[in-house]
Protein backbone atom coordinates (compact mmCIF):
# COMPACT_ATOMS: atom_id res chain seq x y z
CA UNK A 1 0.00 0.00 0.00
CA UNK A 2 3.14 2.08 0.54
CA UNK A 3 4.19 2.23 -2.93
CA UNK A 4 0.62 2.80 -3.91
CA UNK A 5 0.24 5.87 -1.91
CA UNK A 6 4.08 6.81 -3.46
CA UNK A 7 2.85 6.20 -6.90
CA UNK A 8 -0.32 8.66 -6.77
CA UNK A 9 1.96 11.21 -4.82
CA UNK A 10 4.53 11.17 -7.66
CA UNK A 11 2.08 11.06 -10.36
CA UNK A 12 0.42 14.34 -9.27
CA UNK A 13 3.49 16.38 -8.78
CA UNK A 14 4.59 15.19 -12.29
CA UNK A 15 1.22 16.24 -13.83
CA UNK A 16 0.59 19.57 -11.31
CA UNK A 17 -2.12 18.14 -9.51
CA UNK A 18 -2.64 18.40 -5.49
CA UNK A 19 -0.96 16.39 -3.76
CA UNK A 20 -3.41 13.88 -2.20
CA UNK A 21 -3.38 12.95 1.37
CA UNK A 22 -3.03 9.06 2.59
CA UNK A 23 -6.80 9.48 3.17
CA UNK A 24 -7.98 10.80 0.06
CA UNK A 25 -5.68 7.91 -2.08
CA UNK A 26 -7.22 5.10 0.64
CA UNK A 27 -11.07 6.39 -0.86
CA UNK A 28 -9.97 6.76 -4.53
CA UNK A 29 -9.04 3.18 -4.09
CA UNK A 30 -11.79 2.07 -2.76
CA UNK A 31 -14.00 3.40 -4.58
CA UNK A 32 -12.50 2.16 -7.75
CA UNK A 33 -12.27 -1.11 -6.01
CA UNK A 34 -16.32 -1.32 -6.07
CA UNK A 35 -16.81 -0.15 -9.44
CA UNK A 36 -14.98 -3.29 -10.18
CA UNK A 37 -16.70 -5.71 -8.46
CA UNK A 38 -20.09 -5.06 -9.68
CA UNK A 39 -20.76 -8.57 -9.75
CA UNK A 40 -20.16 -8.89 -6.24
CA UNK A 41 -23.31 -8.64 -3.58
CA UNK A 42 -22.69 -6.19 -1.25
CA UNK A 43 -24.22 -6.62 2.44
CA UNK A 44 -24.18 -4.01 5.04
CA UNK A 45 -24.85 -5.03 8.58
CA UNK A 46 -25.71 -2.42 11.25
CA UNK A 47 -27.49 -2.14 14.31
CA UNK A 48 -26.69 -1.40 17.88
CA UNK A 49 -25.76 -4.55 19.08
CA UNK A 50 -25.89 -8.29 17.09
CA UNK A 51 -23.83 -6.38 14.69
CA UNK A 52 -20.91 -9.11 14.80
CA UNK A 53 -22.87 -11.86 15.73
CA UNK A 54 -24.91 -11.16 12.50
CA UNK A 55 -22.33 -11.02 10.04
CA UNK A 56 -20.30 -13.67 10.89
CA UNK A 57 -22.81 -16.35 10.87
CA UNK A 58 -24.13 -14.86 7.59
CA UNK A 59 -20.32 -15.39 6.32
CA UNK A 60 -20.91 -18.92 7.70
CA UNK A 61 -23.80 -19.50 5.84
CA UNK A 62 -23.02 -17.80 2.74
CA UNK A 63 -19.25 -19.31 2.58
CA UNK A 64 -21.06 -22.36 0.89
CA UNK A 65 -22.44 -20.73 -2.20
CA UNK A 66 -18.82 -18.93 -3.31
CA UNK A 67 -15.87 -16.68 -2.11
CA UNK A 68 -17.25 -14.40 0.41
CA UNK A 69 -15.67 -11.72 1.87
CA UNK A 70 -16.18 -10.19 5.89
CA UNK A 71 -14.96 -7.17 7.91
CA UNK A 72 -15.77 -7.50 11.54
CA UNK A 73 -15.17 -5.10 14.75
CA UNK A 74 -13.44 -2.30 13.02
CA UNK A 75 -16.54 -0.35 11.30
CA UNK A 76 -16.15 2.84 10.82
CA UNK A 77 -15.84 4.20 7.46
CA UNK A 78 -11.72 4.78 7.88
CA UNK A 79 -11.85 0.87 8.43
CA UNK A 80 -14.14 0.05 5.79
CA UNK A 81 -12.00 2.12 3.11
CA UNK A 82 -9.08 0.59 4.37
CA UNK A 83 -10.59 -3.01 4.18
CA UNK A 84 -12.23 -2.48 0.49
CA UNK A 85 -9.02 -2.63 -1.13
CA UNK A 86 -8.29 -6.97 -0.47
CA UNK A 87 -11.83 -7.48 -2.17
CA UNK A 88 -11.27 -8.75 -5.53
CA UNK A 89 -13.41 -8.78 -8.70
CA UNK A 90 -14.12 -13.32 -7.82
CA UNK A 91 -16.13 -12.00 -4.73
CA UNK A 92 -19.56 -13.45 -4.46
CA UNK A 93 -20.13 -11.85 -1.61
CA UNK A 94 -19.09 -8.88 0.55
CA UNK A 95 -20.32 -8.54 4.16
CA UNK A 96 -19.66 -5.27 6.18
CA UNK A 97 -20.48 -4.33 9.46
CA UNK A 98 -21.13 -0.61 9.75
CA UNK A 99 -20.85 1.20 12.91
CA UNK A 100 -24.03 4.04 13.52
CA UNK A 101 -22.17 5.66 16.38
CA UNK A 102 -22.89 9.00 15.33
CA UNK A 103 -25.36 11.08 13.40
CA UNK A 104 -23.98 10.55 9.66
CA UNK A 105 -21.71 7.51 10.42
CA UNK A 106 -23.66 5.44 8.19
CA UNK A 107 -24.10 7.59 5.17
CA UNK A 108 -20.20 8.56 4.81
CA UNK A 109 -19.43 4.25 4.86
CA UNK A 110 -22.63 3.68 2.41
CA UNK A 111 -20.25 6.12 0.27
CA UNK A 112 -18.02 3.18 -0.38
CA UNK A 113 -20.45 0.15 0.42
CA UNK A 114 -23.63 1.03 -1.61
CA UNK A 115 -25.39 -1.78 -0.18
CA UNK A 116 -27.53 -4.15 -2.32
CA UNK A 117 -28.79 -5.67 0.51
CA UNK A 118 -28.73 -4.08 4.49
CA UNK A 119 -29.90 -5.95 7.75
CA UNK A 120 -30.78 -4.17 10.99
CA UNK A 121 -30.55 -5.37 13.90
CA UNK A 122 -31.82 -3.21 16.94
CA UNK A 123 -32.05 -0.15 18.78
CA UNK A 124 -30.62 0.13 21.93
CA UNK A 125 -28.92 2.33 24.45
CA UNK A 126 -25.11 1.75 23.30
CA UNK A 127 -24.02 5.16 21.99
CA UNK A 128 -26.38 7.26 23.94
CA UNK A 129 -23.75 9.04 24.18
CA UNK A 130 -23.81 10.71 20.95
CA UNK A 131 -27.27 10.51 19.71
CA UNK A 132 -28.40 11.37 23.47
CA UNK A 133 -32.54 9.38 22.74
CA UNK A 134 -33.00 6.04 21.02
CA UNK A 135 -35.17 7.85 18.23
CA UNK A 136 -32.03 9.65 17.18
CA UNK A 137 -30.48 5.92 17.30
CA UNK A 138 -32.90 4.10 15.07
CA UNK A 139 -32.89 7.18 12.63
CA UNK A 140 -29.48 6.75 12.32
CA UNK A 141 -29.73 2.94 11.62
CA UNK A 142 -32.48 3.53 9.17
CA UNK A 143 -29.66 5.56 6.83
CA UNK A 144 -28.12 1.96 5.83
CA UNK A 145 -32.09 1.03 4.35
CA UNK A 146 -32.37 4.07 2.87
CA UNK A 147 -29.64 3.35 0.79
CA UNK A 148 -30.00 0.19 -0.13
CA UNK A 149 -33.82 1.13 -1.03
CA UNK A 150 -31.88 3.74 -3.21
CA UNK A 151 -29.66 0.95 -4.90
CA UNK A 152 -33.37 -1.42 -5.15
CA UNK A 153 -31.79 -3.44 -2.72
CA UNK A 154 -33.73 -5.92 -0.07
CA UNK A 155 -33.67 -4.78 3.95
CA UNK A 156 -33.94 -7.04 6.26
CA UNK A 157 -35.91 -5.80 9.44
CA UNK A 158 -36.11 -7.17 12.98
CA UNK A 159 -39.82 -6.66 13.33
CA UNK A 160 -39.74 -7.24 17.12
CA UNK A 161 -38.08 -3.92 17.01
CA UNK A 162 -40.85 -0.95 17.25
CA UNK A 163 -38.14 1.44 16.52
CA UNK A 164 -37.03 -0.57 13.20
CA UNK A 165 -40.47 -2.03 12.58
CA UNK A 166 -42.01 1.14 10.77
CA UNK A 167 -38.52 0.90 8.35
CA UNK A 168 -40.40 -1.95 6.35
CA UNK A 169 -43.27 -0.14 5.46
CA UNK A 170 -41.20 2.69 3.53
CA UNK A 171 -40.98 0.14 0.84
CA UNK A 172 -42.78 -3.12 1.18
CA UNK A 173 -41.41 -4.94 -1.84
CA UNK A 174 -37.88 -4.52 -1.07
CA UNK A 175 -38.46 -5.02 2.94
CA UNK A 176 -37.99 -8.21 4.23
CA UNK A 177 -38.62 -8.57 8.37
CA UNK A 178 -38.04 -11.30 10.90
CA UNK A 179 -38.59 -11.98 14.33
CA UNK A 180 -41.42 -13.90 17.09
CA UNK A 181 -43.57 -11.12 15.69
CA UNK A 182 -46.85 -13.23 14.35
CA UNK A 183 -46.69 -11.16 10.86
CA UNK A 184 -42.45 -11.55 10.30
CA UNK A 185 -41.70 -13.18 7.35
CA UNK A 186 -39.13 -15.41 9.07
CA UNK A 187 -40.77 -16.21 12.20
CA UNK A 188 -38.74 -17.67 15.06
CA UNK A 189 -40.85 -20.43 17.47
CA UNK A 190 -40.39 -22.85 20.61
CA UNK A 191 -37.17 -20.79 21.19
CA UNK A 192 -35.15 -22.06 23.78
CA UNK A 193 -31.66 -22.78 24.90
CA UNK A 194 -30.30 -26.76 25.45
CA UNK A 195 -29.10 -28.56 28.02
CA UNK A 196 -25.51 -27.24 26.50
CA UNK A 197 -26.35 -23.68 26.12
CA UNK A 198 -27.02 -23.72 22.22
CA UNK A 199 -29.80 -21.82 21.14
CA UNK A 200 -32.69 -24.07 19.63
CA UNK A 201 -35.80 -22.87 17.76
CA UNK A 202 -38.04 -23.94 14.69
CA UNK A 203 -38.11 -21.05 11.44
CA UNK A 204 -41.45 -20.59 10.23
CA UNK A 205 -41.47 -19.10 6.39
CA UNK A 206 -44.12 -19.47 3.52
CA UNK A 207 -46.24 -22.05 6.37
CA UNK A 208 -43.08 -24.56 6.60
CA UNK A 209 -41.35 -25.25 9.90
CA UNK A 210 -37.40 -25.67 9.83
CA UNK A 211 -35.70 -26.66 13.28
CA UNK A 212 -32.07 -25.17 13.89
CA UNK A 213 -29.56 -26.03 16.53
CA UNK A 214 -27.14 -23.25 16.66
CA UNK A 215 -23.60 -22.72 18.92
CA UNK A 216 -25.16 -18.98 20.05
CA UNK A 217 -25.04 -18.98 23.60
CA UNK A 218 -28.28 -17.12 25.17
CA UNK A 219 -31.79 -16.77 23.93
CA UNK A 220 -31.32 -13.21 22.91
CA UNK A 221 -29.21 -14.31 20.12
CA UNK A 222 -32.42 -15.11 18.23
CA UNK A 223 -31.97 -11.36 16.60
CA UNK A 224 -28.95 -12.28 14.64
CA UNK A 225 -29.40 -16.35 13.96
CA UNK A 226 -32.69 -15.17 12.25
CA UNK A 227 -31.55 -11.78 10.40
CA UNK A 228 -28.57 -14.23 8.77
CA UNK A 229 -31.06 -17.53 7.84
CA UNK A 230 -33.53 -15.01 6.50
CA UNK A 231 -30.52 -13.22 4.32
CA UNK A 232 -29.11 -16.01 3.27
CA UNK A 233 -32.56 -17.70 2.03
CA UNK A 234 -33.45 -14.96 0.14
CA UNK A 235 -29.71 -15.85 -1.81
CA UNK A 236 -31.03 -18.68 -2.86
CA UNK A 237 -29.90 -21.49 -0.15
CA UNK A 238 -32.69 -24.25 1.05
CA UNK A 239 -33.66 -24.07 4.43
CA UNK A 240 -32.73 -27.50 4.98
CA UNK A 241 -29.10 -26.79 4.00
CA UNK A 242 -29.08 -23.90 6.17
CA UNK A 243 -29.67 -25.77 9.32
CA UNK A 244 -27.40 -28.53 8.33
CA UNK A 245 -24.65 -25.58 8.14
CA UNK A 246 -25.66 -23.57 11.05
CA UNK A 247 -25.46 -26.71 13.37
CA UNK A 248 -21.41 -26.30 12.79
CA UNK A 249 -21.60 -22.57 13.79
CA UNK A 250 -19.71 -21.83 16.92
CA UNK A 251 -20.07 -18.06 18.48
CA UNK A 252 -16.95 -15.64 18.39
CA UNK A 253 -14.93 -15.52 20.86
CA UNK A 254 -16.15 -12.85 23.61
CA UNK A 255 -19.46 -12.81 22.23
CA UNK A 256 -21.03 -15.18 24.90
CA UNK A 257 -18.74 -17.63 23.66
CA UNK A 258 -18.32 -20.44 25.45
CA UNK A 259 -15.03 -22.22 27.38
CA UNK A 260 -15.19 -25.76 29.31
CA UNK A 261 -12.40 -26.20 31.69
CA UNK A 262 -11.11 -30.25 32.63
CA UNK A 263 -12.34 -29.76 35.83
CA UNK A 264 -15.86 -28.87 34.23
CA UNK A 265 -15.99 -25.01 34.94
CA UNK A 266 -17.14 -23.06 32.27
CA UNK A 267 -16.69 -19.36 31.20
CA UNK A 268 -19.33 -17.78 28.98
CA UNK A 269 -17.09 -14.32 27.85
CA UNK A 270 -19.00 -11.64 26.83
CA UNK A 271 -16.30 -9.31 27.19
CA UNK A 272 -16.16 -7.14 24.27
CA UNK A 273 -17.80 -4.07 25.76
CA UNK A 274 -20.60 -3.37 28.55
CA UNK A 275 -22.97 -1.16 28.06
CA UNK A 276 -25.52 -1.11 31.22
CA UNK A 277 -28.42 -2.32 28.78
CA UNK A 278 -26.92 -5.51 27.77
CA UNK A 279 -25.98 -6.37 31.49
CA UNK A 280 -28.87 -8.78 32.40
CA UNK A 281 -28.97 -10.78 29.02
CA UNK A 282 -25.31 -11.59 30.09
CA UNK A 283 -26.17 -12.20 33.69
CA UNK A 284 -29.02 -14.61 32.31
CA UNK A 285 -26.42 -16.94 30.56
CA UNK A 286 -25.79 -18.33 34.48
CA UNK A 287 -29.60 -20.13 34.33
CA UNK A 288 -28.43 -21.81 31.17
CA UNK A 289 -26.73 -24.17 33.25
CA UNK A 290 -29.06 -25.28 36.15
CA UNK A 291 -26.89 -28.36 37.19
CA UNK A 292 -24.14 -25.77 38.03
CA UNK A 293 -22.39 -26.16 41.67
CA UNK A 294 -21.53 -22.22 42.22
CA UNK A 295 -22.69 -19.29 39.70
CA UNK A 296 -20.04 -16.21 39.80
CA UNK A 297 -19.96 -12.93 37.30
CA UNK A 298 -17.57 -10.72 37.24
CA UNK A 299 -18.13 -7.46 36.17
CA UNK A 300 -15.65 -5.08 34.57
CA UNK A 301 -15.92 -1.55 33.05
CA UNK A 302 -19.32 -0.33 31.96
CA UNK A 303 -19.37 1.20 28.39
CA UNK A 304 -20.94 4.25 27.02
CA UNK A 305 -22.32 5.79 30.03
CA UNK A 306 -22.24 9.38 30.38
CA UNK A 307 -23.90 9.75 33.92
CA UNK A 308 -22.24 9.12 37.15
CA UNK A 309 -20.51 5.77 37.38
CA UNK A 310 -21.40 4.46 41.25
CA UNK A 311 -25.19 4.80 40.90
CA UNK A 312 -24.91 2.31 37.85
CA UNK A 313 -22.19 0.15 39.40
CA UNK A 314 -24.62 -0.27 42.25
CA UNK A 315 -27.90 -1.40 40.25
CA UNK A 316 -25.19 -3.53 38.36
CA UNK A 317 -24.56 -5.32 41.83
CA UNK A 318 -27.84 -5.65 42.74
CA UNK A 319 -28.71 -7.35 39.16
CA UNK A 320 -26.12 -9.54 39.41
CA UNK A 321 -27.19 -10.87 42.91
CA UNK A 322 -30.06 -11.76 41.07
CA UNK A 323 -28.59 -14.44 39.41
CA UNK A 324 -25.36 -15.17 40.72
CA UNK A 325 -24.32 -16.72 43.77
CA UNK A 326 -21.30 -14.31 43.79
CA UNK A 327 -20.15 -11.04 42.07
CA UNK A 328 -16.78 -10.49 41.85
CA UNK A 329 -15.88 -6.63 40.71
CA UNK A 330 -13.03 -5.46 38.20
CA UNK A 331 -10.62 -2.72 38.01
CA UNK A 332 -11.80 0.94 39.26
CA UNK A 333 -15.35 -0.05 39.78
CA UNK A 334 -14.18 -2.37 43.11
CA UNK A 335 -14.02 1.24 45.34
CA UNK A 336 -17.38 2.23 44.40
CA UNK A 337 -19.53 -0.87 45.50
CA UNK A 338 -22.07 -0.44 48.44
CA UNK A 339 -22.62 -4.20 49.08
CA UNK A 340 -24.49 -5.48 52.10
CA UNK A 341 -22.68 -6.67 55.11
CA UNK A 342 -24.18 -9.95 54.71
CA UNK A 343 -22.74 -9.90 51.25
CA UNK A 344 -19.23 -9.15 52.29
CA UNK A 345 -19.25 -11.56 55.28
CA UNK A 346 -20.44 -14.44 53.36
CA UNK A 347 -17.94 -13.94 50.31
CA UNK A 348 -20.93 -13.22 48.07
CA UNK A 349 -18.98 -9.92 46.93
CA UNK A 350 -15.48 -9.99 46.33
CA UNK A 351 -13.21 -7.17 44.58
CA UNK A 352 -9.64 -7.59 42.40
CA UNK A 353 -8.22 -4.45 41.14
CA UNK A 354 -5.49 -6.59 38.80
CA UNK A 355 -5.66 -9.43 36.22
CA UNK A 356 -3.18 -11.25 38.31
CA UNK A 357 -5.12 -11.14 41.32
CA UNK A 358 -8.47 -11.73 39.66
CA UNK A 359 -6.49 -14.49 38.23
CA UNK A 360 -4.82 -15.80 41.47
CA UNK A 361 -8.82 -15.51 43.20
CA UNK A 362 -10.22 -17.64 40.43
CA UNK A 363 -7.92 -20.16 40.73
CA UNK A 364 -7.75 -20.31 44.64
CA UNK A 365 -11.43 -20.65 44.89
CA UNK A 366 -12.46 -22.72 41.90
CA UNK A 367 -15.57 -25.42 42.21
CA UNK A 368 -15.78 -28.26 39.69
CA UNK A 369 -18.65 -27.37 37.53
CA UNK A 370 -18.64 -23.51 38.64
CA UNK A 371 -20.32 -21.10 35.87
CA UNK A 372 -18.07 -17.59 35.91
CA UNK A 373 -19.43 -15.36 33.40
CA UNK A 374 -16.82 -12.36 32.54
CA UNK A 375 -18.68 -9.54 31.77
CA UNK A 376 -16.47 -6.13 30.54
CA UNK A 377 -14.87 -4.01 27.95
CA UNK A 378 -12.64 -5.64 26.40
CA UNK A 379 -10.05 -2.65 25.14
CA UNK A 380 -10.02 -1.84 28.72
CA UNK A 381 -9.98 -4.29 31.40
CA UNK A 382 -9.17 -7.45 29.20
CA UNK A 383 -10.92 -9.73 31.12
CA UNK A 384 -10.91 -12.15 28.09
CA UNK A 385 -7.39 -12.75 29.22
CA UNK A 386 -8.05 -14.58 32.30
CA UNK A 387 -9.45 -17.48 30.50
CA UNK A 388 -6.87 -20.27 30.40
CA UNK A 389 -5.42 -20.63 27.23
CA UNK A 390 -5.37 -23.99 26.53
CA UNK A 391 -9.10 -23.86 26.29
CA UNK A 392 -9.51 -20.20 24.22
CA UNK A 393 -9.73 -21.14 21.04
CA UNK A 394 -12.56 -23.43 20.68
CA UNK A 395 -11.70 -26.67 18.43
CA UNK A 396 -15.16 -27.02 17.16
CA UNK A 397 -15.79 -24.03 14.97
CA UNK A 398 -15.22 -24.36 11.46
CA UNK A 399 -12.17 -22.47 10.05
CA UNK A 400 -13.41 -19.12 8.60
CA UNK A 401 -10.85 -19.04 6.13
CA UNK A 402 -7.89 -16.53 7.30
CA UNK A 403 -10.17 -14.52 9.94
CA UNK A 404 -7.79 -11.61 11.03
CA UNK A 405 -9.53 -10.09 14.14
CA UNK A 406 -7.20 -7.27 14.89
CA UNK A 407 -6.39 -4.41 13.45
CA UNK A 408 -7.39 -5.90 9.95
CA UNK A 409 -10.67 -8.20 10.49
CA UNK A 410 -11.24 -9.37 6.75
CA UNK A 411 -11.86 -12.55 5.39
CA UNK A 412 -12.18 -14.10 2.44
Amino acid sequence: MDLTYSWNKLKARLTGAPIPSRAEIAERLALQMREKCSATTFIGITGSGAKSSTSAFLHHLLSSQGTCALSLFENTRESIVRRMRYLTPQDRYAIFEISGHAPGAIDDSCRFVRPDLAILTLVSQDHYSNHRSLDATAAEKSRLAHAAFANGGTVFINLDDPLLAPIAALAPGQSVTYGEHPDATYRALNVRNSEQGRLLFDCLHDGKSTAFDIGFLGRHFIVSALAAIACAHHQGQPMDVLASRAARYQQLEGRCSLHTLPDQRLYACDTVKAPFATLELAFALTRLFPAASRRTIVLGKLSDYPGAQSPRVNQAYRLARQYADRVIFFGELESRIKASDEDLAQGRVLRATTLEALDTLLQETAMPGEVIVLKGSGKVDKLQQIVPRSVQANETQEPLHGLYRAPDTFSR
